[in-house]
């Protein structure tokens, strides 16, 4: 299911792969943050729809080969910067959802 949405949303968004690949990530970070943050006591529908509804939806394979094409481009400043922005803004974006949750 997170892989047919990952899908959908990249189609919708009709641009080149960075934006796209980036707002899929920290969108599925924020959701996983959300659902580790839930009240739901049962943990292994937290591991079902953290790794893997989260897990297909995010694109961890795309974002690191967007990065080796823009390395063999020369653009060293925009991959150190998507790479920057993706895991500081992965990161946020879980610690934002997980605590929007659990309080």
């Amino acid at each position: 299911a997170g892989t047919v949405l990952r899908f959908l949303l990249s189609a919708a968004i009709k641009t080149n792969f960075l934006p796209a690949t980036l707002f899929i990530n920290l969108a599925g970070s924020f959701l996983i943050g959300m659902i580790m943050g839930s009240v739901w006591k049962n943990e292994s529908w937290k591991l079902i729809l953290g790794a893997g509804f989260c897990g297909g939806f995010t694109t961890f394979s795309a974002f690191s080969m967007e990065n080796v094409l823009l390395f063999e481009k020369g653009k060293i400043f925009l991959a150190a910067l998507y790479i920057m922005t993706s895991v500081a803004g992965g990161i946020f974006s879980a610690w934002l959802g997980y605590k929007l949750i659990h309080k």
